[in-house]
């Protein structure tokens, strides 16, 4: 018995409900999409529009593309396709829009890394695997950085 695929395009996970995938459920066209998760930062409730126009955010992960090895800042893992979802934003664009177009607020991640970052805490992170602990430092200088008081939210 064959399993279910998301309809998005290029994307073969399984499919979880009106036909996408966890991670595309923003495509649905229905009335009734899911409310986004807490991770590890706080966010409100509520439904995720994708924006619209141009951030020049495209640009800077190609831009970090060229000049990085191709592989995993957590795990060393490689990367072998150009892919958005193998960027993550340390703080997130939400609380912190002046950091969106840092590089140094950007890391190289799989796939499966990006969705643990954004599913779990930091500790459940680091006691899955200490490697974390390399991006929660990252993530306490950036934060001090730009200011401690934001509330991050999606």
């Amino acid at each position: 018995m064959m399993m279910k695929t998301c309809k998005y395009e290029g994307c073969n996970n399984p499919v979880f409900s009106h036909s996408y995938c966890r991670n595309h459920q923003w495509c649905r066209q229905d009335n009734n999409k899911p409310s986004v998760s807490t991770s590890i930062h706080e966010r409100k409730n509520t439904y995720i529009k994708p924006k619209k126009g141009v951030s020049g955010e495209l640009q800077l992960f190609k831009d970090i593309w060229a000049k990085h090895q191709h592989v995993s800042e957590i795990s060393g893992l490689p990367i072998r396709i150009f892919d958005p979802a193998s960027f993550h934003h340390i703080l997130t664009k939400g609380a912190y829009p002046e950091a969106r177009l840092d590089e140094r607020n950007i890391i190289i991640v799989t796939r499966g890394e990006h969705n643990a970052l954004h599913t779990y805490s930091w500790q459940q992170l680091i006691d899955m695997d200490v490697r974390y602990d390399i991006v929660y430092q990252r993530y306490l200088n950036l934060k001090s950085l730009y200011g401690e008081n934001k509330t991050e939210s999606y």
